[in-house]
């Protein structure tokens, strides 16, 4: 994150348009019930299809 932005895709792109977003957030707490830590992107809202913290299925894309 520190070199550029990560890119961020909602799963439903019917739904949500063409919306890509970034990384903006990372919890590094592991939820111990599910193994998953908590993630945060912002979209521009481009289609006005999201609303102020929905929650949505999404795909990160990491860079080496």
């Amino acid at each position: 994150m520190q070199e550029s932005a990560l890119p961020v895709r909602p799963r439903s792109l019917a739904r949500h348009g063409r919306a890509r977003g970034e990384l903006t957030f990372i919890d590094n707490a592991v939820d111990v019930t599910t193994g998953r830590i908590q993630l945060k992107a912002t979209f521009p809202n481009t289609y006005n299809s999201l609303w102020p913290g929905q929650f949505v299925q999404a795909t990160l894309t990491s860079a080496r």
